[in-house]
């Protein structure tokens, strides 16, 4: 199962959500990359485009909305980073150019799939990100008159810091959880060491609690085991 890992190499989030500008009440980041110059975003995982509203014709500022997929661009959930399991729609927006995005076009995690700009409402180049559970392809205006991804859940506790590729600049008060991997990589001997830390056998260390505990309660119990020989078997 593939990780939802942090849009953009350098972490530079210049709002956050529910921010005081123009993310009141709004679950969304503006993230931006190392300087003022334009910067690529890198898919967070395995997606497929599901809708494109481009700001000529709909008003949109360039949004697109990628849904996480398998490689043939099947519905498949992803890791988040706070644990949980699910199929995700991100939607990004203020890109000045998305001519060559289609829709069904698949991007593999890591892959540059949007840029920064300044279409539509937006005051120096960054990407506006909000996350959906589900396959969405559409934002709807609500009673207060904000609009937002349908299926709309909290951006913090969706992305992972992946190590060894990611660089801070401004975290702007969030946590990141790490990961050394795109995909949770697991083999028949982390299913072991994860089986023996269970029976007693072995003592977990920290990065055995942060890499085998799946189910993200702070212990390797053996529902994490079960899962684990679940991923190694392919199931």
């Amino acid at each position: 199962m593939e990780n939802v890992t942090f849009l953009m190499e350098t972490i530079n989030i210049t709002q956050r959500e529910n921010g005081g500008y123009s993310h009141k009440k709004l679950e969304a980041w503006d993230i931006a990359g190392a300087d003022t110059k334009i910067e690529d975003a890198y898919a967070p995982c395995t997606v497929r485009v599901l809708s494109i509203l481009p700001y000529e014709t709909t008003g949109f500022a360039n949004t697109v909305f990628f849904g996480s997929c398998d490689e043939k661009g099947n519905q498949c959930p992803v890791r988040l980073g706070n644990k949980k399991e699910s199929v995700l729609t991100f939607a990004l927006t203020h890109s000045n150019d998305i001519s060559d995005i289609k829709v069904g076009k698949i991007y593999k995690s890591g892959e540059p799939f949007y840029k920064e700009g300044t279409t539509g409402n937006a005051t120096g180049n960054h990407i506006h990100v909000e996350v959906g559970e589900g396959w969405q392809t559409k934002k709807y205006k609500r009673s207060d008159g904000i609009w937002e991804i349908t299926g709309c859940i909290p951006i913090n506790g969706v992305f992972y810091f992946l190590e060894g590729w990611n660089k801070v600049k401004n975290l702007n008060g969030v946590s990141l959880p790490v990961v050394k991997y795109r995909s949770a990589i697991f083999s028949i001997v982390d299913a072991q060491k994860a089986f023996q830390i269970v029976a007693g056998k072995r003592k977990a260390t920290g990065s055995d609690l942060q890499f085998l505990d799946i189910n993200g309660d702070g212990v390797i119990d053996l529902s994490d085991v079960m899962k684990i020989f679940k991923i190694v078997a392919g199931d």
